[in-house]
């Protein structure tokens, strides 16, 4: 009986790319510094199955991002890089709108593993000569769990092929501390998304 409502119902899948602005990162060890948040490139795959108003799924996402300028106590350089991998299971609510476009709302909640490869340094320059009077690094990853509000809108394109075109908020603590540092993303990042969808 369960395998037969299932072939009832559509399957469908889809394949996204976002946008990621995220907020600043701390940085903390012998001196502290405020890096903060450049926009990156992430990319989504999601398989669901598609019911009245509702849409189930299962997603990985994946997205990185880079730093745009740092304040901080006498640290003024750095290099380096952040990527977050996560799995979500989303419920999505596919709102009656106008005939072809539907505004949605969803929600999801999974794990997101975020690895950083960060360094900052002190560097005072004089004249042609460049010293660096301290540095710290950090290279590490954790997993924690992570939820994620979604909002947008789902147009039909062709048969059984969509795309929507909507906003993310996705949340996760992801501070890692290694010995003397400690860096600490900020919680929230915005994610804006693009996909392409099909039923079948």
């Amino acid at each position: 009986m369960m395998g037969a409502s299932l072939h009832a119902v559509d399957q469908t899948a889809r394949v996204s790319v976002f946008y990621t602005l995220p907020g600043d990162t701390d940085f903390s060890g012998v001196r502290d510094a405020s890096l903060e948040g450049k926009g990156g490139a992430g990319l989504g795959i999601a398989y669901g199955f598609n019911f009245p108003l509702l849409r189930a799924e299962v997603e990985f996402l994946g997205a990185d991002y880079d730093f745009d300028g740092i304040e901080g106590e006498e640290l003024n350089d750095y290099d380096g890089d952040f990527n977050r991998y996560g799995l979500f299971g989303n419920a999505i609510f596919d709102l009656p709108g106008v005939p072809f476009i539907d505004p949605y709302l969803g929600a999801g909640v999974g794990v997101v593993r975020t690895s950083v490869d960060v360094t900052v340094r002190e560097v005072e320059t004089d004249g042609e000569t460049t010293t660096i009077t301290n540095e710290q690094s950090i290279d590490d990853a954790k997993m924690t769990p992570a939820v994620q509000l979604m909002a947008g809108f789902k147009a039909e394109i062709a048969d059984r092929i969509y795309g929507t075109l909507g906003y993310r908020l996705l949340y996760a603590d992801q501070s890692i501390q290694k010995s003397a540092i400690d860096v600490s993303p900020n919680e929230l990042t915005h994610l804006f998304e693009v996909s392409l969808g099909y039923n079948f």
